[in-house]
């Protein structure tokens, strides 16, 4: 028989091909939903720019938009393997409801998901800007060697 933990699952439970199987569900529909409406929210501001804000009322709906769709997609994909939370809140209600079997996919996978579509984003996708270029750059000389 196994050992429980204080939670009352078993020990060997975190190993289990399917509580593994539906952590990395749960962490790339968190992925999915993160790095689409980080996205929507950068491509609304090339918008913005381009437009001098003319556009703005109809580019909110359209991020609107694009986060319902990718939490929808998300949701979808990893409902039948992880009962799809995506977002830890929706865990912390099941764990307030007396529910801590399993708790742990579902604040693991979104939190590293979703950090790592923010860490994505921020290095790697966010356009960056060249540094501005002097024409009277100063440069101390070095000291000569005694």
């Amino acid at each position: 028989m196994p050992r429980k933990n204080e939670f009352g699952a078993a020990d060997d439970e975190a190993t289990h091909p399917d509580s593994m199987r539906a952590a990395l569900a749960e962490f790339v529909s968190t992925f999915v939903f993160v790095f689409a409406g980080e996205c929507s929210v950068l491509a609304l501001d090339k918008v913005y720019k381009e437009t001098g804000g003319a556009e703005l009322a109809s580019g909110l709906v359209a991020v609107a938009l694009a986060h319902a769709l990718a939490l929808f997609s998300a949701v979808a994909s990893s409902t039948n393997i992880s009962g799809g939370h995506v977002n830890p809140a929706v865990t912390f209600g099941s764990l307030v409801g007396g529910n801590w079997a399993d708790d742990w996919i579902y604040w693991v996978g979104p939190f590293l998901g979703g950090g790592l579509a923010a860490l994505i984003y921020e290095y790697i996708v966010i356009p960056t800007e060249p540094a501005p270029h002097h024409a009277h750059q100063h440069h101390q000389p070095l000291p000569p060697e005694d």
